[in-house]
């Protein structure tokens, strides 16, 4: 979603992922904001079950893979802290400007929005993310100890055993501490776990751990699928099941994850690859997009949820790459997205 490999030539299959992960966030807020229906209420928790179980962690281990092919492979040592330390400018404007337009905006639009913010919500920024806005905050704090600390060097069994104990650890940690801690602890095994997958697949696997890999991905996507229909309950969040919910993440990450890298179709496709590369501006404006949607047709007496589908999912995909292309047009775009751009002197190695 950010532009970590801006310095280095994109692969197609990222790209595409990332379209395609970035359409199930939309499908995903859409369905949340949905969940009232006593019509579908069923339908949409198990929707919103799978959505929520990897959108994100899979967002998250494309960051990792990401991060290092751009900043850490020995093509891009020279000069790594200062990169990544230009990297993590650019990504603490950008939180701390969007945090600002989410938060106001969720302030003076109160009664149109699901969940409003408050004074304190804005005050805290700096610490405590303001819902969607948690992405970008984990990765100003994973681009600082992975980059600026250099853990990536780290031995690789090590790593992903520390992390894997901070994923543990996330599910006894409050939701509301004064600090995004919990995201923090929970989606560093999944960072961590991109970091590995671009170091171990840089080397070339033989067909026989091709085929092992499949197999095992299958089985464990199978029985992912079944989890989700075991817990398939509108009593019970299935991220409220922290072991079940985790299990589901990495499953279906790893899986969609070899699926576009293997398949050439999917890797290769320019739909999914073009809103992969517009994946940060969906994801900042789109939250904007779906809430005016909603408001505008429970004003006009329209509630049922599959209109609302119908037409936030194109409209949540299409009106923020629309508002893009105007503020390229009007030399607005480095204000909004990439406010280093106005200072090239500052990017100069």
């Amino acid at each position: 979603m950010n532009q970590e490999m801006q310095n280095s030539k994109r692969i197609a299959y990222i790209d595409a992922l990332k379209g395609f992960a970035i359409l199930c966030v939309v499908l995903g807020h859409i369905a949340s904001g949905s969940l009232w229906d006593p019509f579908t209420q069923t339908t949409y928790f198990f929707l919103y079950n799978i959505i929520y179980s990897f959108h994100m962690p899979l967002f998250i281990l494309l960051s990792g893979e990401t991060f290092y092919r751009a900043y850490c492979s020995s093509k891009y040592v020279n000069g790594q802290k200062k990169r990544i330390g230009l990297q993590i400018a650019r990504l603490s404007i950008l939180y701390f400007l969007w945090s600002l337009i989410l938060g106001l905006s969720r302030l003076l639009f109160a009664e149109a929005v699901n969940t409003p913010a408050a004074w304190t919500d804005i005050i805290l920024i700096p610490v405590k993310s303001i819902q969607l806005l948690w992405y970008i905050f984990v990765l100003i704090i994973f681009y600082l100890f992975f980059g600026i600390f250099q853990l990536e060097r780290a031995n690789m069994w090590v790593m992903l055993s520390v992390t894997f104990l901070f994923n543990l650890g996330s599910y006894f940690l409050p939701p509301k501490y004064y600090f995004d801690v919990k995201h923090v602890f929970y989606n560093s095994f999944f960072f961590f776990l991109g970091i590995v997958l671009a170091k171990r697949w840089q080397k070339e696997i033989s067909l026989k751990e091709h085929k092992i890999v499949r197999r095992v991905l299958l089985l464990l996507s199978a029985v992912s699928l079944i989890l989700c229909i075991v817990f398939w309950t509108p009593a019970r969040y299935l991220n409220d099941r922290f072991l079940v919910n985790w299990f589901v993440a990495g499953s279906f990450s790893l899986s969609f994850y070899f699926l576009f890298k293997e398949v050439r179709w999917l890797g290769n496709s320019s739909f999914l690859g073009y809103l992969g590369k517009h994946s940060l501006e969906i994801y900042l404006i789109h939250t904007f997009v779906l809430s005016a949607i909603r408001y505008l047709l429970t004003k006009n007496g329209i509630a049922f949820p599959v209109v609302f589908i119908i037409i936030g999912l194109p409209c949540g995909v299409i009106i923020p790459l629309l508002i893009s292309f105007v503020l390229r047009k009007l030399r607005l775009y480095n204000i909004f997205f990439n406010q280093l751009k106005l200072f090239p002197h500052v990017n100069k190695k």
